[in-house]
C-alpha cells in the first residue's frame, strides 16, 4: 500500500543524514552540475552524527520485540528500500551502506 507513495518514473534525490555532505554534493551535481559546493573540508555539516548520551543497554531489543518492530514497520521498510534504490544521486555501494 505504501509503495504507491513512490510515483512511477519519479526523479528521486536522497539525502541520508549519516552521509549528508556527500549526498548534498551529489544532489547538487545532478541539479546544477556544480561539484563540492560545500567546500573542500565540508565543514558546514557536523560529521559526527552519534548520540553519546544514550545508554547502550537502552538500545537493545529482545528477539520478540525485534520481530514486532519489523512486522509493524514492514511497509515503511519496503518504501525506504525502493526510495534508496531509485535515488539518482546514489550509487549501488552508497545504497547498500544505508540498508
Amino acid at each position: 500500500f505504501h509503495l504507491e507513495a513512490v510515483p512511477k518514473g519519479a526523479t528521486i534525490l536522497v539525502l541520508r543524514t549519516e552521509h549528508l555532505a556527500e549526498d548534498w554534493n551529489a544532489a547538487e551535481k545532478v541539479v546544477s552540475g556544480r561539484e563540492n559546493i560545500l567546500g573542500e573540508d565540508q565543514a558546514i555539516f557536523p560529521h559526527n552524527n552519534v548520540n553519546s548520551n544514550s545508554d547502550e543497554k537502552a538500545k537493545h531489543l529482545s528477539d520478540e520485540s525485534r520481530v514486532l518492530v519489523c512486522e509493524k514497520l514492514c511497509n515503511e521498510i519496503q518504501v525506504y528500500k525502493k526510495i534508496l534504490s531509485s535515488a539518482i544521486n546514489l550509487n549501488e555501494k552508497q545504497m547498500k551502506q544505508s540498508l
